[in-house]
């Protein structure tokens, strides 16, 4: 299977491929859309943050003591 990408702009719900790309008639395609939706941007947060609001949990975990620390 081979892949190409390219930038475009839907009009009236109509995506339309570029002219150097040739695309037989009734070949099956596979089709990924991507697409930024500005009404519902996530608030970006840094990797502390994302531990702080959902921490990882491990099962049997012993934090080490003190002495084990500073050996």
């Amino acid at each position: 299977m081979n892949a190409i990408e390219f930038q475009t702009t839907v009009h009236n719900g109509i995506i339309e491929l570029p002219k150097e790309y040739s695309i037989r008639s009734n070949q099956d395609i596979k089709v990924i859309i991507m697409y930024n939706d500005t009404n519902d941007k996530p608030k970006e947060q840094g990797i502390i943050q994302s531990l702080i609001n959902k921490p990882v949990v491990i099962n049997a975990f012993t934090p080490l003591s003190r002495d084990e620390i500073y050996e």
